[in-house]
């Protein structure tokens, strides 16, 4: 019971887990496009760019869009589940034969 909302019987909970990565690959696809050599930038410990990226196109909306709205303002696309996928082939293709 690692998780606070478990011993509430909150089991439901999971999917959110799903789509909150899902979420963070479009917008991190669409960071590392904007961003030039973001990839390096957060090796060398330097989360500045990210940060301000993401209080530039997400942080200051706050509730001013739904989900689905906030996404194609940051991104310019609809919610997508294609740059999860793209992740997760490029991490697991060649072990799992994807």
């Amino acid at each position: 019971m690692q998780d606070i909302h478990w011993s509430h019987g909150n089991f439901g909970y999971f999917p959110t887990y799903s789509l909150g990565s899902v979420l963070a690959a479009q917008l991190y696809a669409h960071a590392e496009s904007d961003i030039d050599d973001l990839d390096a930038s957060i090796r060398e410990g330097d989360f500045d760019p990210l940060g301000d990226w993401l209080a530039e196109n997400v942080h200051r909306h706050g509730c001013r869009y739904t989900t689905p709205d906030l996404i194609e303002e940051a991104t310019g696309e609809a919610f997508s589940a294609d740059h999860f996928v793209d992740h997760v082939r490029a991490k697991f293709g060649e072990l799992y034969d994807l």
